[in-house]
Parts: C-alpha cells; sequence; structure tokens
C-alpha cells in the first residue's frame, strides 16, 4: 500500500472507536482507492498522480471517519440491560416475605456472579466462541458419560447431578451446550444438508433420551422445542427437498420417541389426570392444585386479603409466583408479568435487526430457552398447565439456574453489541 492512500486510511480510522469497524473501512476504502486510481490511470495519468486524484475525490478524511464511526460501532443495549437487572433485583422479593431456609449471602453473591458474566460475555466476540462448536458437543457428550461415573455425580432428592468441587452443577448447562452446538451445526456451510441432517437427528434422539433417563422432562420438552425452533429459522435456501426430508423425519422420530419415552412413567400420566380432575385425588397429586387454588384466592392487590388455613410451604422454586401473588399481592405479580413481556418484545425488536443467520440463530435460541419456561411456569401457577416443575427464570431461588441465564443473555448481548460492525455493506462516499 502507498503512502498517500496509508495516510488516508490512518485518518479515517483514528476516528473510529471499533477495532472491528476500522479493518471493514480500511478494507471497503481500500478498494474504492484503488478502482479510482485505475480510473484515473486509464484517462493518461502518471500512478502518482493518479493516487493524489483518487484520495482526492474521497472527500475529507476526518468528517469520513466520524461518519464510518456512527454506521460502525458496537452498541450495547441497555434496554435488555435493564430488564434483567430488574429481574435479578426481584429475585430478592422473596426475602421480603418469607423465609423457607433461603441464604441472602448465597443470593447476593449468585446475582454479583450472574451480572458478572452478563458484562464478561458482552465484550467476547460469540464468533470466536461459535467457531468451536464441535467442542461444546463433545463437552456435551462428555456430561452425559459423567452422569454414569461414580465420584462425579451426587444425589439431591432423588435426581442426579454433576458434583465439581462440592457444588452440583444443573443440569440447564447441558442445554446451554448443546443451544451451541445446535446452532454451529445449522449455520455450517462446508457440511451437506443430508449430512447435517443425520447429526441433527442423531443430536436430538441421544441427548432427549439423556434428559428422559436422568429424568428431566421438562428439560427433554424445553430440548425439543430449541432444536425444532432453530432448524426453522436456520438458512432458508434449502431445496423444498431437504425440507420435506426435514419434516418427514422429524414427525416419524417425534411420535416414535413419546410412545417408547414416555410410556413407561406412569407417574406423569398420573400427575395429568390430576391437572384434569384435582379433586379425584385431593390427598395425592391433585393436593397441590387445589393448595394452589386456594392460594390465588385469598391474595389481595398488595398482600393477602385472608390467612391460609392451613400452614403450606409454598416453595420457593417452581411455586415462586404463586407465593408472591399471596404475599405481595396481584400487583406485584403483574409487575413481574409486564417485566418479562417487555423481556419478550425487546428479544423480538433485538431480532428483527440481526443481519447474519448466526446472529438471527443465537438471539432465537436463546429467545426461546429464556421464555419458555417463563410462560410454562406462568401458565403452571395458575392452573392452565399441569405441574412440571418449570422454574421461573432469575426470580425462583437456585444460584446455577441463574448463572445459566446469565450466560445466555451475556451472548444475545455480544450478538447485539456486534450486529453493526459485522456488516460489510457499501460505503457511501461523499465527493
Amino acid at each position: 500500500m502507498n503512502a498517500q492512500f496509508q495516510t488516508f486510511l490512518n485518518a479515517v480510522k483514528q476516528q473510529m472507536k471499533s477495532k472491528e469497524g476500522q479493518k471493514l473501512v480500511e478494507k471497503e476504502l481500500l478498494s474504492h482507492l484503488n478502482h479510482s486510481k485505475q480510473t484515473v490511470m486509464k484517462r493518461g495519468h502518471h500512478e502518482e498522480e493518479a493516487e493524489k486524484m483518487a484520495v482526492e475525490q474521497m472527500g475529507n478524511a476526518v468528517l469520513l471517519g466520524q461518519k464510518m464511526n456512527k454506521l460502525h460501532r458496537e452498541r450495547v443495549d441497555w434496554w435488555l440491560v435493564s430488564i434483567v437487572g430488574s429481574l435479578l433485583l426481584l429475585s430478592f422479593a422473596p426475602f421480603l416475605f418469607f423465609d423457607y431456609q433461603m441464604n441472602i449471602y448465597a443470593q447476593l453473591i449468585s446475582v454479583s456472579v450472574s451480572v458478572l458474566i452478563i458484562f464478561s460475555l458482552m465484550f467476547i466476540d460469540y464468533r470466536k466462541v461459535l467457531h468451536y462448536w464441535k467442542w461444546f458437543g463433545l463437552a456435551a457428550g462428555f456430561y452425559m458419560v459423567a452422569l454414569n461415573v461414580e465420584g462425579l455425580t451426587s444425589m439431591v432428592n432423588g435426581r442426579v447431578f454433576i458434583s465439581i468441587l462440592g457444588m452440583n452443577i444443573s443440569h440447564y448447562f447441558l442445554l446451554f451446550l448443546l443451544f451451541i452446538t445446535i446452532v454451529g451445526l445449522m449455520s455450517e456451510k462446508k457440511w451437506t444438508d443430508r449430512k447435517r441432517i443425520v447429526w441433527s437427528l442423531l443430536l436430538l434422539f441421544v441427548f432427549v433420551r439423556c434428559f428422559m433417563l436422568i429424568p428431566e422432562t421438562m428439560l427433554a420438552v424445553q430440548y425439543i422445542i430449541l432444536f425444532s425452533t432453530i432448524v426453522i429459522f436456520s438458512n432458508q435456501n434449502y431445496k423444498v427437498r431437504s425440507w420435506i426430508l426435514w419434516v418427514l423425519s422429524g414427525c416419524i422420530f417425534f411420535f416414535a420417541y413419546l410412545f417408547v419415552a414416555f410410556l413407561p412413567f406412569s407417574h406423569r400420566l398420573e400427575n395429568f389426570i390430576s391437572f384434569l380432575n384435582p379433586e379425584a385425588s385431593s390427598n395425592g397429586s391433585g393436593y397441590i392444585y387445589i393448595m394452589m387454588k386456594e392460594v390465588l384466592s385469598k391474595a389481595g392487590l398488595f398482600g393477602p386479603k385472608s390467612e391460609l388455613t392451613n400452614d403450606l410451604f409454598l416453595g420457593h422454586t417452581e411455586l415462586i409466583l404463586v407465593a408472591l401473588t399471596y404475599h405481595g399481592g396481584w400487583i406485584l405479580t403483574s409487575i413481574i408479568l409486564v417485566i418479562f413481556a417487555a423481556l419478550s418484545v425487546r428479544l423480538l425488536l433485538a431480532f428483527k435487526k440481526m443481519q447474519t443467520e448466526k446472529e438471527r440463530l443465537l438471539m432465537v435460541g436463546g429467545g426461546v430457552l429464556l421464555l419458555f419456561p417463563f410462560v410454562l411456569n406462568t401458565l403452571m401457577s395458575f392452573g392452565y398447565a399441569p405441574f412440571v416443575g418449570a422454574n421461573l427464570p432469575f426470580i425462583s431461588y437456585g444460584g446455577n439456574e441463574k448463572l445459566y441465564y446469565s450466560f445466555i443473555i451475556g451472548f444475545m448481548l455480544s450478538v447485539y453489541r456486534r450486529k453493526d460492525v459485522m456488516i460489510n455493506t457499501e460505503v457511501e462516499i461523499d465527493k
């Protein structure tokens, strides 16, 4: 590169804050400069004179750099940060109303670590992480193997967890590993459609089966929904025959797996029957539905309008929304629902601004992982869905799940932050 071009480009880049944007603009401007230089030389000018004229045609370097700084700027989605911050603050609400052996210091630590994870991941280039999607898939495989290795697991309330340094790791992190793996797989341009389909169905079958064996029915269902959503929003240039193959393979697998996986678990059928008619099993699995109905009926606008007739453990995980409605009133519950509605709208608006396939898949997949538990927990809390053990994101007590949701939010903020820098468009030049 000659000295005149380099001096001009350096002057432009000095006005830009984004290093990635500087690289894109330098490449684009250099292309324009070389094109202008060749055009001028064809008119009979010498090379040195043509280079000077090419630079002059580009206009003022400082003004151009300022304009490019606005176009190629890393942006923080402060709306999303504010909404998530509100949810983290609301996670302290249970401590205001009741105490079921919850540790407020542990809560402070988990919220602080969550904030640290969110902002740390926001400044990490998500493309570099997604580049190693195969390693995430391999880690998910090792996770599944470790569940069967004595010494690496612990039993809590009849459930098996991976135990590292005395800390039990939530199976939600396995879902996160698979999320990155599926996005990387579906955005892999070097693979044929057939190869992508084979590996995707293998991932679907093996890990749904893993969730069922743990057993984690809710995570299995969430994984199926995540997988299906990412496939639907993946590259729209597939041939019609490929889509037909996807649909047929998915339908065959889905119905076959429902028959094989759910048939042995009779208690799930019993739970569903109790949901339809709780009075028929009031002393069994139907009791929880009767209890939730009583609690909600005695909730007022700002707190309980009457005392409960019996001493009930409302819980601080799956039933947190029921408990907060009773103790904090319908106003508090309305605030929580409005904030989650704002989160849904913000994620939808952010998704519409995405330009590349990877960005879209990460945003829509993250949205599914965040909003599906919220919708299910809300329906379950108000008696519109059977009790399946779905926690309310960020608000239900538990540090592991807060960290899991923080990883998702951090990745989504990283995608949003680079959405303008990533676009390698033609640069409009003022002459």
